[in-house]
């Protein structure tokens, strides 16, 4: 999982500036007043003045070169999202490969056992005719039965022919479960190689996520650092001008206020415990509920622990920059709930036992995340990657079947 800074909603548009830093020199030093700012001299309270619309442009500049890095923030999140795609898709496409091998090299141990009693049953008649006169012995029950009357025996030739077929028929299964073991076995090597293959491709796209998002948090880091060291002084001194009742100084303070709100960025500690240790591999739909984790926000969805921790991580992070958790309707879906849905939504539902919400690891959302110009909707795509979520090509505005509220967990 990728813990990294998480960015605010108040930052979805940029403007295009260079940063502003202050430097010592620049800091001014509010005066002491015994505590109370209503004894500044009016030459002190002119100075405290003019150093906060100072630095409240400072903050306005920061805060628009925050915003203009948000721009390249946006390009990297978007290859972000496809990065971790890429890394979704290429892993189920490699447990998918490896279920089929691992079905190929059933079908090779079966046919193994196959070939094995047909030898046996070869081996033993080969080993009889040799000890016990085998077809000489058959050729003469045959001459004896020839010489009975036809009432009282069997067509000796319809005898023949059915010992002579069934000792072909045996050879010709031994031939036939070689040939059906050994496509067995190149489609196992195949399905190894594929899976292989789709694992390495898994691993690189993951590795090329993680760098994509450490950028997107380099993009904002050395801003964020001037930024904060202009917002320690100006809360003080916002406050001072305020405090000292009058009204240049009060309106110069809310000016100042409203800077420090226009540039705010939130910085987010993530912490991913998830709610149990318990992994394991199962059938789509068929999780147990020991194995799954809850929502935040939520009483009756749920999801697997690594992606509900990695959610409700984000799920705080959009709170803080919006005041309220992110709304969820789906989480993980049994595979009876599956059907249901299927029943109901027809081609906009997955295929029962297809749909990554049997995984547990895919959620559909509300509350303007399903709208693909909502606020909700951009801080997602613009933070999702943050968390290892991300919006599947196909459901994108354009897409093949287009869904703003359907997100998925790459890990």
């Amino acid at each position: 999982m990728i813990a990294v800074a998480s960015l605010t909603l108040a930052l979805v548009c940029p403007v295009a500036a260079s940063a502003a830093t202050t430097s010592p020199s620049e800091t001014a030093t509010i005066p002491s007043t015994s505590g109370d700012p209503k004894h500044l001299t009016a030459h002190e309270l002119a100075e405290q003045i003019a150093r906060a619309d100072k630095l409240r442009a400072q903050i306005l500049s920061s805060g628009s070169a925050i915003a203009a890095a948000l721009t390249d923030v946006d390009r990297a999140a978007s290859k972000a999202n496809a990065a971790l795609e890429a890394y979704s898709l290429a892993s189920a496409e490699g447990r998918d490969a490896r279920e089929k091998a691992a079905t190929q090299d059933e079908v090779v141990k079966a046919l193994q056992k196959r070939l094995d009693k047909a030898r046996q049953d070869l081996r033993e008649w080969a080993v009889d005719a040799y000890t016990q006169g085998g077809p000489l012995a058959e050729e003469w029950s045959y001459l004896e039965a020839l010489a009975n009357e036809a009432a009282d025996v069997s067509d000796p030739m319809s005898d023949l022919n059915h010992i002579t077929e069934g000792r072909i028929r045996s050879v010709e299964d031994i031939r036939e479960v070689a040939i059906a073991q050994k496509v067995a076995a190149l489609a196992y090597d195949a399905e190894l190689a594929r899976a292989k293959a789709a694992e390495k491709r898994a691993a690189k796209a993951k590795d090329d996520a993680r760098r994509l998002v450490k950028e997107q948090q380099a993009a904002v880091d050395d801003l964020r650092a001037a930024h904060q060291s202009q917002v320690a002084e100006a809360g003080p001194l916002a406050g001072l001008l305020l405090g000292s009742g009058e009204s240049s100084a009060v309106a110069a303070s809310e000016r100042l206020t409203q800077a420090l709100e226009r540039s705010n960025v939130a910085i987010t500690d993530l912490r991913l415990t998830p709610c149990t240790d318990k992994d394991g591999v199962f059938p789509n739909g068929q999780i147990p509920p020991s194995n799954l984790c809850p929502l935040v926000g939520s009483d009756d969805e749920f999801l697997v622990p690594d992606a509900a921790a990695a959610f409700n991580a984000m799920s705080r992070a959009y709170a803080k920059d919006s005041g309220r958790l992110l709304c969820v309707t789906d989480g993980y879906r049994s595979y009876a709930e599956q059907v249901a849905i299927k029943a109901i939504r027809g081609p906009w539902a997955a295929t029962p036992g297809t749909s990554e919400h049997g995984f547990g690891r895919a959620l559909d959302l509300c509350g303007g995340v399903n709208d693909y110009s909502n606020p909700a909707h951009l801080w997602l795509k613009q933070n999702s990657a943050l968390y290892g979520w991300f919006h599947p090509s196909w459901a994108a505005q354009g897409g093949s079947l287009p869904e703003p509220w359907h997100w998925e967990f790459a890990g």
